[in-house]
């Protein structure tokens, strides 16, 4: 069983698309996959459809409380999901100490044995909730999307996971940069792709092989409340992430 998160400190650049999109592919190749939403915007939530009402079960729940952790998931039409919460925002009120840390690291602890994989999606803005999401992991795949200052936005990150390995969690492995919302025709999507290996061997890492092609579906996914695979299993998207999750096999990363 392995836990990745799918993280950048930098919003807006395709982080909850890929994570759901991940999350699709490999249960469409028969695995048990536990969703975690770690942001309390809760847009992974609402593409899975779960519930988000007032005394609804979420990942607040795990965090917050000592409910048993497996009637904290939701069993949605989409597939299993600690949900996201409003009071994701209020985590420093609530997990204190050198405990507060590692709590969501204890609690997914208690799930792994139903999943084969987990994947959480995270909110790059609570410093908290982000270094109890990287403590939990395994890996984090980190999406770049094709922008004037996607590449400059990753120092701060860079900096957090430094700071998660130099003892918390020195296992974790930065897996590699995804370049997501990808044109190969635009200048803008060719200068990225000069910058982005120094950006790589910076986080001692490298650059997937496939890339995300840039398309309407992913919006009209999101917008239908469903996952892009469901939506549209045949748009260039939806192709690119069944062959990045290929790539992740491939190198024994899955």
């Amino acid at each position: 069983m392995k836990t990745i998160i799918v993280s950048n400190q930098k919003g807006g650049i395709g982080k909850t698309s890929t994570a759901t999109a991940i999350a699709g592919e490999l249960m469409a190749k028969g695995k048990k996959v536990l969703f975690v939403d770690a942001d309390p915007q809760r847009n992974s939530s609402d593409t899975y459809r779960a519930d988000l009402s007032d005394g609804a079960t979420t990942l607040a729940d795990l965090l917050y409380t000592n409910e048993p952790a497996e009637s904290c998931v939701q069993h949605t039409p989409i597939g299993d999901i600690l949900a996201g919460d409003k009071a994701l925002s209020d985590v420093e009120k609530y997990l204190k100490g050198v405990a507060g840390y590692y709590r969501l690291k204890k609690r997914l602890d208690e799930l792994a044995p139903n999943y084969d994989h987990i994947i959480i999606d995270t909110n790059p803005h609570i410093l908290l909730l982000l270094q109890n999401a990287l403590i939990a992991s395994d890996g984090v795949i980190i999406p770049v999307a094709c922008g004037r200052y996607e590449v400059s936005g990753m120092v701060d990150f860079a900096q957090t996971i430094d700071e998660v390995k130099s003892q918390p969690n020195p296992g974790l492995e930065v897996l590699g940069l995804l370049l997501v919302k990808y044109d190969g025709r635009t200048n803008m999507a060719k200068e990225i792709l000069e910058e982005l290996p120094a950006v790589a061997n910076a986080l001692g890492t490298s650059i997937f092989d496939t890339k995300i092609r840039q398309t309407i579906k992913v919006t009209e996914a999101q917008g239908k409340r469903m996952l892009l695979q469901e939506h549209a299993p045949d748009s260039t998207a939806a192709t690119d992430y069944a062959t990045f999750i290929d790539e992740l096999e491939r190198r024994g990363i899955l």
